[in-house]
């Protein structure tokens, strides 16, 4: 993590001799970009992977690490211009129902979330953390559904702090439709305190 001159070769070179590679962070790592993520999701089977910062790669990298890896956990904090709904769609259809259960896409005010979560739902079964912290654009809808019981039925914190602008009234009513279902569902929101 923080390596900053790691670069596509590297990852190359690395997805060659460290074929049962499991977790890899990649925070900082600015020269990252789509070939080596690609190269590496080909040889490899991570589970877990942190992509902060990297903000070199796009659609067609994620796409690529949910055919191939098993992913559980995927950390992406910071605004990526090129990965958008397209391909939280595709993690979710290759991980979302037999190994994704944590999503960190805190600080992106580019992507629309709303349509994130909407890619995430009823596919993501086994979803416990969504962390969209500082995502501007989650609105009382997002929130709505990704409390649904049918929507993420296993999730178990959404982290919605830092955003401005979804009524109190939405959070309460999310955390009262899921306790009503019988699920402990934390949802952190600037106004409220986590218990």
């Amino acid at each position: 993590s923080g390596c900053t001159q790691l670069s596509d070769e590297g990852l190359v070179q690395l997805s060659e001799g460290c074929l049962r590679l499991h977790t890899l962070r990649c925070e900082g790592c600015t020269q990252v970009g789509d070939r080596g993520l690609c190269a590496l999701a080909r040889n490899a089977t991570l589970s877990s992977l942190d992509l902060s910062g990297c903000l070199h790669i796009s659609d067609a990298a994620i796409s690529t690490l949910a055919r191939h890896c098993p992913l559980a956990s995927l950390r992406m904090v910071g605004e990526y211009a090129d990965v958008t709904p397209f391909a939280i769609r595709a993690l979710a259809e290759e991980c979302g129902a037999k190994s994704l259960v944590a999503l960190n896409l805190s600080k992106n005010r580019r992507m629309d979330m709303d349509a994130t979560i909407k890619a995430l739902a009823m596919r993501c079964r086994l979803l416990r953390r969504l962390e969209l912290r500082g995502c501007e654009r989650l609105t009382g809808e997002g929130v709505a559904l990704a409390a649904s019981p049918l929507a993420l039925p296993a999730l178990e914190l959404l982290d919605a702090e830092d955003i401005e602008g979804i009524p109190d009234s939405v959070v309460n009513d999310a955390q009262a439709a899921a306790r009503s279902a019988g699920r402990h569902l934390v949802i952190a929101h600037p106004a409220r305190q986590v218990l």
